[in-house]
Parts: structure tokens; sequence; C-alpha cells
């Protein structure tokens, strides 16, 4: 028989009970699933002892007949619950239903239906909108810079005589279509078309295409001013005609009280030329219309006041026209009963002479006239 074996203090090492190392099989090495065993957690049921069991008894467990007579515990719920609380507390099932109330209103998790985040599709409508905008603003910038000069323009305006203007209308006449009505009549709406601001003055360059024009993007010189006033002004006398300078002419529009036209012209001659204009009188109203025809507003107290006090002398030639003083100059115009002018003519000095249909427009031109500088 073999000794015990005893320790240093006397314990017997056969009577100490060594944990069994547990050989795991390929049974056991598999992986138990967790839904499973929380399920069984679930259904477990704690088994206790009755209140009645003696105190020997406590602690140990119970046989099978105990526990077939064990009565089964009560099952705890929500209902259970509130009537235990009603009981205990003293409070009503009101009660109880407002502070829950007020609990989900205070911070208690609401669930919401999910809504759709639209916030990225304005984002980039934003965006695009951005961009859209910063390209016209590039494209404009690049039009205005580097779009071509309008050279013919700038052309015609260096070459206008006696006066500075603000804008040029160019009519090419076709040479089927050189004919006074067909002129007046594109004369006419090149006038009433006219968009220049207030006071700002508008050249009206008039040509005829030439078919043997190699380059046609340029434009024809202006025809000469007797050729223009013997095709609208056949009663014009030629007395007047022979002292005009055939290219020292402008016709243009002044923006004063509506469009208003005007005629500018240089002679050789200032006797001949006055003497011409004085025997024109009689035809050259009805000969420059439509282009030369005004409408007068209505004028108020004030300029009919202002009105009367303009100088007008008597003539003693038989004609519509009469004198009058304009800005210290000599002039010939036709007044309605309201005292308007409906048109006049005057020389601002020895060789030029202007008609138009407004006094305003001639101070306008006189005005230019003194402070304008040939082109070179």
């Amino acid at each position: 028989m073999e000794p015990e074996q005893k320790d240093k203090k006397g314990f017997n090492l056969k009577d100490i009970l060594l944990p069994k190392k547990e050989v795991r099989t390929s049974a056991s090495a598999q992986r138990i699933n967790a839904g499973v065993l929380l399920q069984n957690e679930q259904n477990a049921t704690l088994v206790t002892m009755p209140e009645n069991t003696p105190s020997d008894r406590v602690g140990q467990p119970m046989t099978d007949e105990e526990r077939s007579n064990a009565p089964l515990a009560p099952l705890q719920t929500y209902k259970t619950d509130i009537e235990s609380v009603i009981q205990q507390k003293n409070v009503s099932v009101v009660s109880i239903a407002a502070a829950e109330a007020e609990r989900g209103g205070m911070g208690g998790a609401t669930i919401e239906s999910p809504k759709k985040d639209l916030g990225w599709l304005r984002n980039a409508a934003m965006f695009g909108g951005g961009v859209l905008l910063v390209a016209v603003a590039i494209g404009a910038l690049v039009y205005v810079f580097l779009r071509p000069a309008p050279s013919l323009p700038q052309q015609i305006a260096a070459a206008t005589p006696f006066i500075a203007i603000d804008d040029t209308q160019v009519l090419l006449v076709e040479p089927g279509q050189w004919r006074r009505d067909t002129v007046m009549q594109n004369l006419t709406s090149i006038k009433d078309k006219t968009s220049v601001s207030l006071g700002l003055i508008s050249h009206s360059y008039v040509a005829v295409a030439t078919t043997s024009q190699t380059n046609k993007n340029a434009v024809p010189p202006a025809v000469d001013i007797q050729t223009f006033l013997t095709l609208i002004a056949p009663n014009a006398p030629d007395e007047l005609l022979r002292t005009l300078d055939p290219q020292e002419y402008l016709l243009g529009t002044h923006m004063f009280d509506g469009p208003q036209p005007f005629l500018i012209a240089k002679v050789d001659s200032y006797e001949q030329a006055f003497s011409g204009m004085l025997e024109w009188e009689h035809a050259m109203q009805q000969e420059l219309l439509p282009l030369f025809n005004r409408n007068p507003r209505p004028k108020t107290t004030t300029e009919q006041a202002a009105q009367a006090t303009t100088t007008t002398t008597s003539s003693l030639i038989v004609s519509p026209f009469r004198d009058k003083v304009v800005e210290n100059h000599d002039a010939r115009a036709i007044v309605n009963e309201a005292g308007d002018i409906l048109l006049l003519w005057s020389f601002i000095d020895r060789n030029t002479f202007v008609i138009t249909t407004a006094d305003g427009t001639l101070r306008e031109i006189i005005s230019r006239r003194s402070s304008f500088v040939p082109a070179k």
C-alpha cells in the first residue's frame, strides 16, 4: 500500500481535487449560436424554495416531488407594476398617464418617419447657378474687351465736319431705290427710331450702293449735297445749289423735346447763298416734309410767358417765315399760333447755314460749333 503523501503542513494531497482539463472534441469546439443562448436564458424559470420551506432546507436542491408541488411564481407585467404603484403610493391612473406624457415631451425619444434629405439637391442647384452667372459675366467681359471695333462708324465720324456727334446711322440705298419717297421714308424712320439720350446728336449718313464695289463691308462715300437736295427738294434754287460745298454737309437728329432733324451745309458765297435761301422759302417747308416735321407739345403758362419775350421782327417779304433772333443769331422761322417754331434756318457764320425744327437744336449746334476741333 502506497503511503499517503503529505506536505509539510500535514495536508493529504489526494484529498485535494484538481480541476480536470476538459478535452475539446470536435462537437464541443463548434461555436454555440448566441441567439439560442439568449432564448434559453429568457425561457429559463428561476426555481426557488417556497416560503414555508424549513430552514434546514433553504439552499438545498429541490427534489422532483418538491419541484412538482411548488406553486408557480406569478408573472410580473406592466399591469401588475401599475397596480402596485397605485396601491402603495395612492396615485391615480390619470396622474401616471400625465407623468408619462410630460416625460415624453421633455426628452422622450419619438419615432419619426424618415424624411428625404434634399439639401444636396438645393446645394447643387445653387452651385450650378453660381457657375452659370460667373460664365455669363466672363463671356460679357470677353465680348466687351475683345470684340472687333466698329471701324466703319468711326471712319464716318472722323470725316464729320462742323460739330462733334454721338452716334451714326447709315442709310445705304440701292441704285434702283434712289427715289424721293423711298429716301424720305427711310430717313424719317431713322429719325423716329433714334435711340440717343436727351441732348445728344446722331448723324444720318446717306450713300448709294455700287455694283462694282469690291469690299462688301465697306460703305461707299456719302452722296454729295447737290444730288441729295435735287432729289428731295426739286424747287431748291440753282443759285443756292451752285454755292454749296459738295461734301461739307451734315444731316442728323438732335434729341430735344423729341427727335429734331437738322441739316448743316457749307457755302462758298454768303450773299449768293442767303439770296437762294430767301427764294426757296415759299417751297422749303413742303419739300422737306415728312422728314422736317414737328408737332410741338402744348406749352405751360410759364413757357408761354417766356416765349412772349422772344424777339420777333416783321418781314417785308411775303413768306410763311418771319424774322427771329436765336442765341444772338438772326434766323428765319415758321411759327404756329402758340408761338412754337415749326421750321427755321439761320447762318451761324458767313460760310455755314443750318436748317432745323427747334430753336433748342440751333442753340446746341452753335455751342458745339464753337468748341469743335476738326479731325486731322
